[in-house]
């Protein structure tokens, strides 16, 4: 799942479009993405078989942030150690954004839990501003006349910066999480929180009843299907879990493709099941968020979906948050030492939020880079790793030789399909989905 982006935009996409259009194009995207990632692999391959820069720490990698780095690792030692540090830092900056977006989502939710549970003093002392003010409705109240709702909407919405108590937890886990490793154990446990969740929804579901809008073919709406399909599945989906598979990078070209087609086909019933669920459930997802559907704020919310909601939303934030810092210092330790690689996994991400919500432009910030990191993650990398290497004399050299040709015209085919699907969800977030309130980066 996403790092706090599109946690109802891929059921709204359902309800939109219909569910046979919908899950045509999430089988589209999974084809796409296997195809992309098995010749990204061949291309690393090739890179170590021809004893180039070996790959560290990629074995045991489990969570979706570790793939974005751990990628930018391998082409910056794909394309020689002059470019190394450069992209481990582009790598580590666009990542660091988008959990910005989980800090935000967690630290929301926890503001209006401590306010519900301590009343509006204990808030008032968990949550210092620099702009007490800004957490009254009424310019001239004092800090203690503020109800729990104007402390959560007015401090945030006005712009001012909040220090909360979720902000303190998280940093506190992020210092003792620099120690350690994302291990198999952990991508197991991981595994099996996003199943319970998927059964949560399901059972959930049998106890609501089938209440939301959904049509073979909805309205037809083909912008605002492909947009949500590329921020659903580019971000949270690209270069997928074959980084986890052990011996990955030591097999052989002829069989690195069925991990990543057992890895794609994975995540796509995953994301189809949550989305479907979803989508046949609540009637009225567009004029919800996340967090309005978890703390039922102006809406009546059966109790059962409220915890069906929360449960698949903190499993889909708080794993990236907690692999983040892991993430960060193994990418950085080798090129910029321990202390430095430590003081970026702790402070990256407390200190972009900070500016962020400081200059009041977190949602463009975070939805156009959002954009570039996707574009730059699952078209271009595989599509240019694949040129360059159609092209030089190190392509992958098939022990069947008659085979050679046919698999690299239908991989250029594959990429050049992918260019033209990532035009058009340009051309779509900029015309169609607009008329749904879905601009550019809003399915995030």
């Amino acid at each position: 799942m996403l790092t706090g982006a599109g946690f109802l935009a891929l059921p709204r996409m359902y309800q939109e479009s219909g569910w046979i259009l919908g899950i045509s194009f999430t089988v589209l995207f999974t084809g796409i993405t296997a195809f992309s990632c098995d010749a990204f692999a061949k291309a690393c391959y090739i890179y170590k078989r021809n004893d180039g820069p070996q790959l560290k720490e990629l074995t045991s990698s489990a969570a979706e942030d570790q793939i974005v780095l751990n990628a930018g690792k391998m082409l910056a030692n794909i394309t020689g150690p002059t470019h190394h540090s450069a992209f481990l830092s582009l790598g580590t900056a666009a990542l660091t954004f988008l959990n910005v977006s989980a800090i935000r989502e967690v630290s929301r939710a926890l503001d209006d839990i401590f306010v519900l549970l301590f009343g509006n003093s204990g808030g008032l002392t968990l949550y210092p501003t620099f702009e007490f003010v800004a957490s009254c409705t009424k310019s001239d109240s004092a800090p203690g006349d503020c109800d729990g709702s104007d402390l959560f909407h007015d401090a945030y919405d006005n712009g001012a910066v909040i220090i909360t108590a979720g902000y303190c937890l998280l940093c506190a886990a992020c210092i003792v999480l620099c120690s350690f490793r994302i291990n198999d154990t952990m991508q197991k446990w991981m595994y099996y929180i996003s199943l319970f969740c998927l059964i949560e929804v399901i059972i959930g579901v049998s106890c609501i009843g089938w209440e939301g809008n959904i049509t073979p073919f909805g309205s037809g709406n083909f912008g605002m299907i492909l947009e949500v399909q590329f921020f659903t599945f580019a971000i949270g989906f690209v270069i997928p879990v074959w980084l986890s598979t052990p011996g990955i990078m030591e097999c052989s070209e002829k069989d690195t493709f069925p991990p990543i087609r057992d890895a794609c086909v994975s995540r796509g019933i995953q994301f189809t099941v949550f989305g479907m669920m979803m989508a046949l459930t609540f009637k009225d997802i567009d004029t919800m968020s996340a967090i309005n559907l978890v703390l039922d704020r102006d809406n009546d919310v059966d109790p059962l979906t409220q915890l069906c909601a929360f449960i698949l939303l903190a499993t889909a934030i708080l794993p990236n948050i907690l692999s983040y810092t892991i993430t960060v210092k193994d990418n950085l330790e080798e090129d910029f030492g321990s202390d430095f690689a430590n003081g970026a996994a702790f402070v990256l991400p407390w200190c972009s939020a900070f500016l962020v919500y400081f200059g009041g432009s977190y949602e463009p910030v975070v939805n156009w880079s959002s954009i570039l990191l996707s574009s730059y993650m699952n078209f271009l990398i595989p599509l240019w790793l694949f040129l360059m290497y159609a092209r030089s004399d190190t392509v992958v050299t098939y022990k069947v030789a008659d085979m050679r040709q046919p698999r690299l015209t239908w991989l250029s085919i594959v990429h050049w399909v992918g260019v033209l699907i990532c035009v058009f969800v340009i051309v779509g977030g900029l015309q169609g989905p607009a008329d749904v309130g879905f601009g550019p980066g809003r399915a995030l």
